[in-house]
Parts: C-alpha cells; sequence; structure tokens
C-alpha cells in the first residue's frame, strides 16, 4: 500500500475493503480522495466505472458515486447523506455488478442471522428478503417500492438489537438512490412476459 499508511491492510476489487484505520488517520478525507489514493483505483474499470459504495460496512446504506465525490469520509458527513461511517469496511461496487442482487444478498443474510425473538425483525426481514428476490428478477411492480420503504421503516427502530436497523437500512439506500433501475427492471420484465403471453396465444390459437 505505500510507506505512508500506518499498517498493512487488505484489498480486493469491488469487494469489501477493510479500512478501519481511516477512523484516527484519514478522519474529514473526501471519500473520491480517499478512494483514489487508499485503494489505488481498485475499481475495476476506474473511477468513472464505480456505480456505488458502501461506505460502513453491509449495514449502512450505499451511496453513489456522485456522492462520493463530494462527501467527506466520516461519521458527520456520511450520516448527513443518509449513510455512515459504521466499521468503516468500505465495500466498492462498479457498474458490471448487479446492484439490486447485491442488496438482495445481504438481506437473505440478515435473515439467516435474525434470531427470530422480535417481531418486526422475524417477519419484517422475511418479507423484506422474499421481495428483494422479486426486485431482483423484476417480478415486481412500481408501487411495491414504495410498499418495501414502509416495511423497512416498520423495522428501523422497533428490536431489541440493532440487526433489524442493519437489514433496512440496505434496502433504504437502494430505494433511495436506484429507483429508476427498479422501475426499469420491472417494466423490462412486464413487457417480455407480455410478449411470451401473446406468442402462447398465437401458438396455441394454430
Amino acid at each position: 500500500m505505500g510507506a505512508q499508511l500506518p499498517w498493512k491492510c487488505t484489498i480486493a476489487t469491488f469487494c469489501t475493503i477493510f479500512l478501519m484505520f481511516v477512523l484516527d488517520y484519514l478522519r474529514g478525507v473526501v471519500v473520491e480522495d480517499f478512494l483514489s489514493f487508499c485503494l489505488c483505483f481498485c475499481c475495476a474499470g476506474g473511477w468513472e466505472n464505480l456505480q456505488a459504495i458502501i461506505p460502513g460496512g453491509s449495514s449502512v446504506p450505499l451511496i453513489p458515486r456522485k456522492t462520493c465525490e463530494e462527501v467527506m469520509m466520516d461519521f458527520d458527513d456520511l450520516v448527513a447523506v443518509k449513510s455512515g461511517l459504521g466499521t468503516a469496511a468500505v465495500i466498492v461496487m462498479n457498474n458490471q455488478v448487479d446492484i439490486v442482487h447485491c442488496i438482495a444478498r445481504l438481506i437473505e443474510f440478515y435473515k439467516h442471522e435474525s434470531c427470530g425473538q422480535c417481531t418486526p425483525c422475524r417477519e419484517g426481514v422475511g418479507w423484506l428478503n422474499k421481495m428483494m428476490a422479486r426486485f431482483t428478477s423484476g417480478n415486481a411492480r412500481a408501487e411495491e417500492i414504495d410498499m418495501m420503504w414502509e416495511l423497512s421503516k416498520q423495522i428501523e427502530g422497533h428490536t431489541i438489537c440493532a440487526l433489524g436497523d442493519a437489514a433496512a437500512w440496505p434496502v433504504q439506500g437502494l430505494i433511495r438512490h436506484c429507483r429508476p433501475q427498479l422501475e426499469a427492471r420491472f417494466k423490462a420484465y412486464a413487457e417480455q412476459n407480455t410478449d411470451r403471453e401473446l406468442h402462447a396465444k398465437v401458438v396455441n390459437s394454430v
């Protein structure tokens, strides 16, 4: 990584990068500068190919590249853009990854980890997982986006431990920044299946 850094750290491509040293040594650095300097353009394809990052581990909302160009890599600034520094384990996603699938995978993990003691977490995260599975395939309606947002708000802050919040926030970040992608996916799925239904009717009528 270079002599300037206080100790070695682990780097991957667009996976999880452990950046705990940022808490003491690089507090107040602009995220764009931080990623460019410390990650050595680890995002495959360079900065322009960056889609989004999750700045504080899997449990905080994602922020898109545009936000990364301005926000400071510290607690207060990340909270101001409705994310968080969290564990400072940055997850980097470029334009080649399916960001909806990535968030769905996180929700699947949190569903598995839920102990089931709190009803909002036990039932709510289960529903989030089912909805995200359909969102990934595109088999959903645009109005369900707001339904899932409301569901996440019923989980957030209503559980004994923080796992409920950890499951709700990635979904909220996805909706906040990627609603057009979700709507386009739903539309494409609907059009594709409409064509299939019409084709099946023609075949059956012959």
